[in-house]
């Protein structure tokens, strides 16, 4: 586990360095106990922070897998279609 600073300790992150960007997640230090962070940053731009309790977090990934899960979906039936 990483340490951002003294309050964001990284869990997990995707870097992608032809955008210059990281997507983190991890946990905060001075917050309630089970508060859990998703951080946005890119070169030369302040960072975004998300903050979320464990089932916010748990409805984002969720949400993410709907959203793929419907992007293949309409893939599939693009080809088949045609």
């Amino acid at each position: 586990m990483k340490t951002l600073d003294r309050h964001h300790r990284e869990v997990s992150c995707q870097i992608y360095e032809e955008n210059s960007c990281k997507f983190s997640v991890g946990f905060v230090d001075n917050r309630p106990p089970d508060t859990m962070y998703l951080m946005l940053e890119r070169d030369d731009e302040e960072p975004t922070i998300f903050y979320f309790r464990p089932d916010e977090m748990a409805t984002i990934g969720w949400l993410a897998t709907g959203v793929l899960w419907s992007s293949e979906m309409e893939r599939r039936n693009y080809y088949y279609e045609e």
